[in-house]
C-alpha cells in the first residue's frame, strides 16, 4: 500500500496535527488497523498518539482519502478525542474478523 501525505495542519488548541493522506495500491478497502500500521511505518508517527478519523473512498477507485489526528501525548489524545475513536482505531485484526 502506498501512503501519500496531502496536507498537514497544526492545531495548537487541541495539541495535535491534522493530517490528510491518500492511500493507494490495495485490493480491498483497508481496515483501520492496517492503515494505522502503514501510516506509522511510513510517516514516522507514534502509534499510541495517532487516530484515524475518516476514511473516504470513491466508488470504483482503489484509493482512499483519510483524515488522521496525531496528538502530542497520549494524555492529550485521551482528553480531546472521543473514546469511540480510540477504541475503533486500536481494534486488532482478530476482533474485526
Amino acid at each position: 500500500m502506498n501512503i501519500e501525505k496531502i496536507e498537514e495542519k497544526e492545531n495548537p488548541l487541541l495539541h495535535r496535527k491534522e493530517v490528510t493522506i491518500k492511500a493507494k495500491g490495495y485490493e480491498q478497502t483497508p481496515k483501520r488497523i492496517e492503515l494505522l500500521e502503514e501510516i506509522v511505518a511510513k510517516l514516522g508517527y507514534n502509534k499510541e498518539t495517532t487516530i484515524i478519523g475518516k476514511i473516504k473512498q470513491k466508488y470504483g477507485k482503489k484509493e482512499a482519502e483519510c483524515e488522521v489526528e496525531v496528538y502530542e501525548t497520549k494524555e492529550h489524545k485521551d482528553r480531546y478525542s472521543g473514546k469511540y475513536k480510540s477504541e475503533r482505531t486500536k481494534k486488532t485484526k482478530k476482533e474485526e474478523d
